[in-house]
């Protein structure tokens, strides 16, 4: 822009034409801003210069932003292992026992100074249930409540047996499902339906 009887500074500035950008002229430098990092699409925008005497001069551009396919972001997938206990005893136990027993083991992992944080094992996951179980696992402490998830199944299957002998059957298949093994050297339970270790 020109003007042989007025300073740059002189000039007023003004425009219009957009719908979706925004426009922003301060010390006659304009930015153009997009609605979102993901808009696209095109806008002519007039952009008008006035003198004081009241003479002005307009000009045209148009402003393209071209739409990207940006790649997909996997961030970090947290750890399945209680999600995919949690299923294999819900398909025995159904999902309200198969909860309290989580809800239980996460009673027995809680340190005795949080007792207070103790949960009512009523096979409803709940907003406090879900808030022990992110701390567990955020402790990285989710291998110990597998463990204790799976001797508290066995502990109702040992219950079970007791009152229902002719069960029998049932019980060794799922005990041929946990393939308990025990050596001199170390104790290990490779586990579940799903392929989990226990040790």
């Amino acid at each position: 822009m020109f003007d042989i009887d007025n300073l740059d500074a002189e000039m007023t500035w003004t425009y219009l034409g957009n719908s979706q950008l925004t426009v922003d002229i301060t010390n006659r430098i304009a930015t153009i801003t997009t609605p979102s990092p993901d808009w696209n699409g095109a806008e002519t925008i007039t952009f008008t210069a006035t003198d004081p005497g009241a003479l002005n001069s307009s000009d045209q551009a148009t402003f393209t932003v071209t739409a990207t396919n940006d790649a997909p972001v996997v961030s970090d997938i947290p750890d399945q292992t209680i999600a995919e206990g949690l299923f294999s005893i819900s398909l025995d136990l159904g999902v309200r026992k198969a909860i309290s027993i989580v809800q239980e083991s996460l009673n027995l992992l809680c340190p005795k100074e949080r007792t207070d944080a103790s949960l009512l094992v009523d096979g409803i996951c709940g907003p406090a249930t879900l808030a022990s179980l992110t701390s567990i696992l955020k402790a990285q402490e989710s291998s110990y409540l597998l463990k204790i998830m799976y001797l508290l199944q066995g502990m109702h299957y040992i219950r079970y047996l007791r009152k229902a002998p002719d069960q029998r059957t049932y019980v060794k298949q799922w005990l041929k499902i946990m393939h308990i093994s025990i050596d001199r050297r170390k104790r290990s339970v490779p586990a579940t339906p799903t392929g989990l270790k226990i040790e």
